[in-house]
């Protein structure tokens, strides 16, 4: 099994690391060690992909959605038989509004 970044996900990394370093200060070589555990988490659904639970806010969809904390970060994903997709990114604080600023992203069938 793969994990497999989307573009939403990805998008979503730029926006909070660019947050991060133009917004708050944070220096670069902080971010990186902020980000890096999102991705050595989302790498270990490889052993365990059903791991995190079902996203309640995200139930109603045609398709089922996951998620794992990681720090002060919500990643959603889908598993699928041979891939699992990262979704999206977002700080668990502003869950709901991400959805509903950006459906879309919720709804490419992955």
């Amino acid at each position: 099994m793969e994990v497999y970044w989307t573009q939403g996900a990805t998008g979503d990394l730029f926006v909070l690391m660019d947050s991060l370093i133009s917004q708050q200060g944070i220096p670069p070589h902080i971010v990186r060690k902020i980000i890096a555990p999102i991705f050595i988490r989302m790498k270990s659904l490889t052993h365990i992909p059903h791991y995190g639970m079902p996203e309640p806010l995200l139930l109603d969809r045609n398709k089922r959605y996951r998620y794992l904390h990681e720090g002060s970060y919500k990643v959603i994903y889908r598993v699928t038989k041979t891939v699992i997709f990262i979704i999206a990114v977002v700080d668990a604080e502003k869950m709901p509004e991400k959805i509903q600023d950006k459906p879309e992203q919720f709804e490419l069938g992955f």
